[in-house]
């Protein structure tokens, strides 16, 4: 799903400094390059950050079948997908870590998305209930992390 949006953006992208190329330069003679790089980045906030959440979806989580919601279950704010989007853009965490972090993790959150208080969910799933919201602490690949997650009750004794 990544791949898929990272492809929508590139393309989008090459098809827009297309599109402004032939309207500017070859209709007023004037270098598209300023305007390419002060909208394709809006265009791509939208999408990544206004659109995903949305119910319409970007095109990775329509074909995988996904949604984003907060740990309330609900859809997230623009403010909370920005800054979901800046973590992934200008770090501390990357690909690597994402992916790193995801396989020992217990509910499977990428670092970004612990971070943002946003988890990806299939988009047919239902709640297993409701549980308190703590903020979780850990130490891992050099950095000392704090986070909210879901606090997922404990089954009562002799029931395991």
């Amino acid at each position: 799903m990544i791949t898929v949006d990272f492809v929508v953006v590139l393309l989008a992208g090459v098809a827009w400094w297309y599109a402004l190329l032939y309207l500017l330069w070859y209709g007023f003679e004037r270098d598209p390059n300023p305007y390419f790089w002060m909208l394709w980045p809006f265009a791509s906030w939208l999408y990544l950050a206004v659109l995903k959440p949305s119910p319409v979806r970007t095109v990775g989580f329509r074909l995988a079948n996904l949604k984003i919601v907060n740990l309330r279950g609900q859809r997230p704010s623009v403010l909370r997908m920005t800054f979901r989007l800046m973590l992934w853009m200008f770090g501390p965490f990357n690909l690597l870590f994402d992916l790193m972090w995801m396989g020992p993790d217990a509910d499977h959150q990428s670092l970004r998305d612990c971070f943002s208080g946003t988890c990806v969910v299939r988009n047919d799933a239902l709640p297993l209930g409701e549980g308190p919201v703590h903020l979780v602490r850990y130490t891992a690949m050099g950095m000392a992390m704090a986070y909210p997650r879901v606090v997922r009750p404990r089954a009562p004794a002799g029931t395991e």
